[in-house]
């Protein structure tokens, strides 16, 4: 679903208080707003799983928090990492072109961007800003 304008413009005043998009021009920023769908997650709700092919999208948490899981010595599931507002996944199976490793779970309420894996991979072919940080 693309958000309306007015939210449009909020999401994008947001993510200005986060980096990499503080440091980015406003038309890298907002051609990743305009490219995005926004998504809400429900809490304890899977995001994504693993998998072996390259993940189609980015997300981009706006609101609430992502739990990674990962199986331990053992082979049961456990949390492994938490990432909250304005933070980015699966950055390294998107620049490795890969499958994800770790499930993707949300931990409260969550609302995420999700930019098409075609948009973030223009994004770190023309923003040295964004290259950067991923």
């Amino acid at each position: 679903m693309r958000p309306a304008p007015a939210v449009l413009a909020s999401l994008l005043q947001n993510l200005r208080a986060f980096t990499p998009f503080s440091g980015m021009p406003d038309r890298d920023v907002e051609r990743l707003v305009a490219a995005a769908q926004l998504q809400y997650f429900a809490p304890d709700e899977t995001i994504l799983s693993p998998v072996a092919a390259r993940p189609p999208y980015c997300w981009i948490i706006t609101r609430g928090a992502v739990q990674g899981e990962r199986p331990n010595a053992a082979g049961v599931v456990v949390p492994a990492w938490e990432i909250a507002e304005g933070e980015m996944f699966p950055l390294g199976a998107l620049l490795s072109n890969r499958g994800v490793t770790s499930v993707y779970r949300s931990v409260t309420d969550t609302f995420c961007l999700m930019l098409p894996a075609t948009e973030f991979d223009a994004l770190v072919a023309t923003s040295t800003v964004f290259r950067d940080f991923c």
